[in-house]
């Protein structure tokens, strides 16, 4: 459903909210940070498309669903 590149931006993502929440105290790596605020940003459109091809796709399978217990 989702690109590669989606798919492993958002588990960096995943990635570093897990390394947040459960690393109490430690130091965040600023440069770190930014890079993965500037891939949000970079990425945010392509994610937004994925999505609504992912919604009409799963529309699709609803549909052809009803059609066939109708």
């Amino acid at each position: 459903m989702l690109t590669a590149s989606a798919f492993a931006w958002l588990d960096e993502l995943r990635r570093f909210r897990h390394l947040f929440r459960h690393a109490y105290g430690a130091e965040l790596d600023r440069e770190r940070v930014k890079d993965l605020v500037i891939q949000t940003l970079e990425m945010r459109s392509t994610l937004d498309e994925e999505l609504h091809r992912l919604e009409a796709f799963v529309e699709a399978l609803v549909k052809r669903h009803e059609q066939q217990d109708a």
